[in-house]
C-alpha cells in the first residue's frame, strides 16, 4: 500500500475534566498538532494520553468515536471531544 502514515491521538486537558479529544493529523509529530490546539481560548495545553501512527487514520478515528456517538457521548457534531464516562439512556 502506498499511503503514508498519519497519527491518531487521544488528548485530555486538565481545564476540561471528563472530556477527551480524539483526532488525527498528517503532521510528523502529535506535539505539533497539540501546539495548534493550544489557542487563546484554551487555558492550559492538552496532554497526549495515546498516539500511534496508522495508514488509515481517518477510518481509525471514526471507529474510535462511533461508539461514543451512538451513546450520546460526543460533545459536538463538529468536534471529537467526548465524555467517555457518560452512561447511555435506558
Amino acid at each position: 500500500m502506498g499511503s503514508s502514515l498519519s497519527i491518531v491521538y487521544v488528548l485530555t486537558n486538565s481545564a476540561m475534566p471528563g472530556l477527551v479529544k480524539i483526532g488525527y493529523t498528517s503532521q510528523d509529530d502529535a506535539n505539533s498538532r497539540i501546539a495548534q490546539l493550544y489557542t487563546t481560548g484554551v487555558p492550559v495545553p492538552f496532554t497526549i494520553e495515546y498516539a500511534c501512527k496508522v495508514q488509515n487514520a481517518e477510518e481509525v478515528e471514526k471507529v474510535c468515536t462511533s461508539p461514543l456517538a451512538r451513546t450520546g457521548s460526543i460533545r459536538s457534531a463538529n468536534s471529537s471531544a467526548s465524555n467517555p464516562t457518560r452512561q447511555s439512556p435506558s
